[in-house]
């Protein structure tokens, strides 16, 4: 954590010159969900240069909310459902199959043998 907080300002200062280098831009990313910076999720949100798999990996322990915002941006569907069932945000994984308009997700999710199936439909 003390390492990424220390290269914040470095990393910034790389994004602000104009670098669209996907390391750099996931390591932004993770700096700033480990500092819970109130920017982190508006990053997720607007920046189209981190790497969703790695960003999403990182939050899902830390942030789960902000690892859904990361999974969603890059459709990382079958790592959005996991964090979404194992952090019971079934309201987060409703209004992405909705958003997501992917028939073979919603089989997914809807099968039968899915332990979750109801939490998901109950949303």
């Amino acid at each position: 954590g003390g390492r990424l907080k220390m290269l914040q300002p470095l990393l910034e200062s790389r994004l602000a010159d104009g670098s669209t280098d996907a390391e750099l831009h996931t390591a932004v990313a993770m700096a700033y969900v480990d500092a819970g910076s109130l920017n982190a999720e508006h990053f997720l949100k607007t920046n189209m240069f981190y790497d969703s798999r790695k960003v999403g990996a990182f939050c899902a322990k830390r942030e789960p909310l902000l690892a859904v915002v990361a999974y969603a941006r890059g459709k990382c569907d079958d790592a959005l459902v996991d964090v979404t069932n194992s952090a019971s945000l079934f309201k987060e994984q409703a209004e992405y199959l909705v958003t997501r308009e992917s028939a073979d997700l919603w089989a997914r999710v809807l099968r039968a043998e899915n332990p979750y199936r109801k939490l998901v439909v109950d949303q």
